[in-house]
């Protein structure tokens, strides 16, 4: 049942997004063509020993008489024959775990993948427009693209029917330098990474790199309290002392995702859209919409046209990859031959 006590069992779903820090769970109502969310909460990952741990402790709290039927849960990290081995914690979980829980049926989806499922779903008041306001094609593709524990990128395909979803790796591409300084800063970090990729600058760890590097750069020490090792939180805190690498650190990496934005949506051919979302998106949002980003997403020379009409945008909807689930277990719901209620 949903909280108004109607939805049947075969219709009520799981949905969860499970992150390298939190493990965020809901449940579906999932009988409309848009499902409605409620009833989230999060836990610490580190808290439990397993996702099955976290799951049934998110249960036994719920105010629900019935077990759900579906479950589909977004994980962070990538899903090979329906199992992840999370990248960012010590993690695992296979659909095959979920249906000896109980779950008739289940989904794990790249936490990404999630995201562009709910790009389908998601209308202006959930988007804020980083640049200037462009319709982009309605029958388009979308990129939904963006920095947290780690980069991610996923991609709504609309062209030719049903809209599919592709999921990506693509926070592992090799890091291109567009500039003299941004050539400075992969030179910095190549002796310390075996690979230095997108995700070595566009994401929590990678905000750290690029402040080290600029301290390195111009030969000035990494200012954190007590001598002790930088955090994003670190950074963005001095950023609002007026530290004037740690502000620098902030600008360049809104410009960096501003380039790496517009690469994808040349490579994506997102006529559709860009969306930009994760942990440190939101946290650095008023950076961005002050930023470059916009100039570097547009830079992209004879191709300077193709990515102007492309629009750009944060999504603002709390917890959207909730929403992609229960898109996802929606579909799943209706293939279930309803099952007696207790």
């Amino acid at each position: 049942m949903t909280s108004s006590g109607k939805t049947s069992v075969a219709r009520l779903a799981l949905v969860g997004d499970l992150g390298g820090t939190h493990a965020r769970f809901a449940l579906a109502d999932c009988s409309e063509p848009v499902p409605v969310v409620w009833a989230s909460s999060s836990l610490r990952c580190m808290d439990f020993a397993s996702a099955e741990q976290a799951i049934q402790q998110y249960l036994a709290s719920a105010n629900i008489a019935v077990r759900p039927s579906v479950a589909v849960l977004a994980a962070a990290g990538p899903v090979i024959d329906g199992a992840v081995r999370f990248t960012n914690n010590h993690w695992h979980c296979s659909e095959s775990a979920l249906h000896a829980m109980g779950f008739r049926s289940a989904k794990l989806l790249n936490d990404f993948e999630a995201l562009a499922h709910a790009a389908a779903l998601l209308g202006a008041d959930d988007l804020t427009a980083l640049g200037p306001q462009r319709s982009g094609e309605a029958d388009g593709n979308i990129v939904v693209l963006g920095p947290g524990t780690g980069f991610g990128l996923s991609v709504l395909i609309r062209a030719g029917g049903t809209p599919t979803v592709l999921a990506t790796e693509a926070g592992n591409v090799a890091f291109a330098p567009n500039d003299a300084l941004e050539g400075e800063i992969l030179k910095r970090l190549r002796p310390r990474l075996s690979l230095v990729c997108v995700e070595s600058l566009l994401s929590g760890p990678g905000l750290i790199n690029l402040y080290g590097a600029l301290c390195e750069i111009a030969q000035q020490p990494v200012a954190t309290p007590m001598q002790t090792a930088p955090t994003p939180a670190t950074v963005t805190r001095l950023a609002a002392a007026g530290d004037a690498l740690a502000t620098e650190t902030i600008q360049r990496f809104c410009e960096i995702l501003g380039s790496v934005a517009g690469d994808a949506a040349l490579a994506y051919g997102a006529r559709g859209g860009i969306y930009v979302t994760g942990g440190v998106a939101d946290a650095l949002s008023a950076a961005l919409l002050q930023s470059r980003f916009r100039e570097r997403f547009e830079a992209k020379g004879r191709y300077a046209d193709y990515v102007r009409a492309v629009p750009s945008a944060l999504i603002r909807r709390p917890q959207p990859a909730l929403l992609g689930a229960a898109r996802v277990a929606r579909t799943l719901a209706l293939t279930l031959a309803p099952a007696p209620e207790s």
